[in-house]
């Protein structure tokens, strides 16, 4: 009887223990801006709402705006895009898993993913991210207005680990940015007058005939 009462003991506690670690787990979301006119190759900036800190479970959730309307393109021929957290130190290997990178607002030519898959990683020294090499195939290239990585931390060195800053990095032999031109209200009232102007035109020969 003693027997069952110590393993019923030890059989609860295992699974508060359980709980109380699944409980620390938590959603890390967070963002940043890049503006491409300033470089596409090593540009790193501040965190959009300040640092955030991790630790291991937790899910993270990083989002890489760009600057007004810029576009990225990246096309076949040694592409490399590397985006991460940085935390100022050397502090911080990790390993994570079920990495996932999905291009947002993109238009894929030659059958170009809009979404790639790693299931685990490890890496260290102030960062905490992943790189994407030669992700495409001949006469593949995709175009996006910003891109989205999400992963689970299985582990870090130093847990929880403060991220104040993102380094962002895109590089290959085909590795260009533009800026989709948004028309003005002004010149959207003068497009909707010059239509409106024609449909009346026509509207006036229909009735002549």
């Amino acid at each position: 009887m003693k027997i069952q009462t110590k393993n019923l003991a030890l059989a609860v506690a295992l699974a508060l223990g359980s709980l109380a670690g699944a409980a620390q787990a938590a959603l890390v979301t967070t963002s940043r801006t890049w503006d491409l006119s300033n470089g596409q190759a090593g540009n790193n900036g501040p965190l959009n709402g300040g640092p955030v800190s991790v630790a291991s479970g937790d899910h993270v959730v990083y989002t890489v705006d760009f600057t007004g309307n810029q576009v990225l393109t990246i096309a076949d021929g040694h592409e490399l895009l590397w985006t991460a957290l940085e935390a100022g130190d050397n502090n911080s290997s990790y390993t994570i898993q079920n990495v996932h990178l999905d291009f947002l607002g993109a238009t894929a030519v030659g059958g170009a993913a809009t979404s790639l898959f790693k299931s685990i990683e490890s890496g260290g020294m102030a960062h905490l991210g992943t790189a994407w090499q030669q992700f495409l195939n001949p006469g593949q290239s995709i175009s996006f207005s910003s891109f989205q990585l999400s992963f689970d931390v299985l582990s870090i060195a130093v847990s929880p680990h403060g991220y104040a800053r993102s380094l962002d990095y895109a590089s290959g032999d085909h590795v260009s940015f533009s800026v989709n031109t948004v028309p003005e209200g002004g010149s959207i009232g003068l497009v909707a007058a010059a239509l409106a102007m024609l449909t009346g035109v026509r509207r006036a020969r229909q009735r002549r005939a």
